[in-house]
């Protein structure tokens, strides 16, 4: 297993840290509360390629996830 988490981001409230693991093409979420770490969903994170960047647009109810093996932006709505 290659270890490279490179980027995060905070959920609103805070309780949640996801975390964007390059070199394992994934990304991870963060539970604050009970500090246990968990993949996201297979279905969810499908087609990463080096996860990068993550920001939330909270009005929107948006993750973004920007992936730096092939240059796409992928977009998570709520």
């Amino acid at each position: 297993m290659r270890k490279r988490p490179v980027g995060f981001a905070v959920s609103k409230g805070g309780t949640k840290v996801f975390v964007a693991d390059y070199g394992n093409n994934r990304i991870l979420q963060l539970q604050s509360e009970s500090l246990s770490v968990e993949q996201l969903p297979a279905a969810f994170s499908v087609g990463f390629n080096g996860p990068y960047v993550i920001h939330f647009d909270t009005s929107a109810g948006v993750m973004y996830v920007g992936n730096y093996g092939n240059g796409q932006i992928m977009c998570f709505k709520k």
